[in-house]
């Protein structure tokens, strides 16, 4: 089914579905929302649904049925009636155009990994604008009469890229509005779009993906195993792409790395040098992305720390894998205070987006983690 591919957005599919159903159609629709959050696979399942010939119907929903003519080539983004527009590279001043034949290759592998999977972030390489010459194509295409039956789709990706030029001509196509065609506009900036496209536009949020359904939506792809799904749904901001960029991580390996920080830290003596090792072992210097990521494995650790010290009850915590060693973990430290702790680790975190040193970074909250977890009354070692 076409909307069963969408994850999440229910409510955004049931406005759609709905309009579909009593034949009130918008002519143009603004999908916003941060980037990765399936706005694109909704405008497929619209484009798909319909077009299909055989749509599967009742009084509040209108799917496709996956399994005629028209529903097999939307699927695969090869249906006549169905338009994608991204932005294009940049000519080089003083040079030839380039050739349309190059351009028209890498449109079709975006159509291919569209198709694919609309989650996967799609871009032509070093293309940054959404021209005029491209509006003015589409202007003339929407003209012609169509070539199939159906409701041709007109799918913008990335909207905020239109050029000023681009975007005025393409507010001429929005004021002249053709039969049985929609306009679909996608864009995670909708600050940088004309006012008065957006005026002329339905706008339909959608929201971040929740955490158990990105979890599962990875699982069910065989991208990682559960434990590691539910890690990088934490990690996800609601955002599909981004979970993706967090599949190729060991993320286990890295938590392995953020916990043995922590044990290092709150040893007895020698703790001083043992953070220093432990931090030049495990911290790349000059990887700041990948610093900010351990230090967000060691909050999650901690926030779950936290949730067991307070309840013993472990339904909600995110290292459900870890149960064990978190348990171990609380028992060692009755006193800790763990908001101090995550506090501390959310400074860092600031710290390293100020290009301040990682090394020193994770020093110095290393040792405010110890003053917040070890009481001048009591110390224990945790190894």
């Amino acid at each position: 089914m076409a909307w069963n591919s969408v994850i999440g957005q229910e409510d955004v599919k049931a406005m759609l579905q709905r309009s579909i159903v009593g034949n009130r159609i918008p002519h143009a629709l603004l999908l916003t929302g941060p980037r990765g959050i399936g706005k694109a696979a909704i405008a497929i399942a619209f484009a798909k649904t319909v077009n299909c010939s055989n749509p599967i119907v009742t009084d509040t929903t209108y799917d496709a049925c996956d399994v005629c003519p028209s529903c097999i080539r939307a699927a695969k983004l090869h249906h006549s009636n169905i338009q994608i527009v991204t932005a294009t590279p940049a000519v080089k001043a003083g040079t030839a155009e380039e050739p349309a034949s190059t351009v028209s290759e890498e449109l079709l592998e975006v159509y291919e990994s569209l198709a694919a999977d609309p989650y996967v972030p799609t871009r032509i390489e070093q293309a940054t604008q959404i021209r005029i010459g491209q509006i003015r194509t589409l202007k003339k295409s929407l003209a012609l009469s169509a070539a199939e039956e159906g409701r041709r789709v007109v799918i913008i990706l990335d909207a905020e890229d239109m050029t000023a030029e681009a975007s005025n001509a393409f507010l001429k196509t929005l004021e002249e509005p053709h039969d049985n065609v929609s306009l679909l506009l996608c864009t995670s900036h909708r600050e940088r779009l004309l006012p008065t496209i957006m005026s002329r536009c339905q706008e339909l949020t959608c929201s971040p993906i929740s955490d158990q359904l990105i979890a599962r939506s990875l699982v069910e792809k065989g991208m990682c195993t559960e434990a590691e799904a539910v890690l990088i749904a934490s990690f996800s901001e609601g955002s599909m792409s981004v979970a993706y960029s967090f599949v190729s991580e060991d993320m286990a390996q890295l938590r392995e790395q953020a916990v043995d920080l922590l044990r290092q830290s709150l040893k007895g003596r020698g703790y001083r040098s043992a953070i220093v090792d432990s931090v030049q072992k495990n911290c790349d210097a000059k990887n700041r992305k990948g610093a900010v990521t351990m230090l967000s494995l060691m909050a999650l650790w901690l926030r779950d720390a936290a949730v067991i010290s307070a309840s013993n009850e472990t339904p909600n915590i995110v290292n459900g894998d870890q149960l064990e060693p978190l348990k171990k973990f609380v028992a060692a430290f009755p006193n800790a205070n763990y908001s101090a702790c995550v506090k501390a680790l959310e400074q860092s975190a600031t710290d390293i987006y100020r290009n301040v040193s990682v090394h020193l970074v994770f020093i110095t909250a290393l040792l405010r983690i110890r003053d917040s977890v070890i009481t001048p009354n009591r110390i224990r070692q945790y190894s």
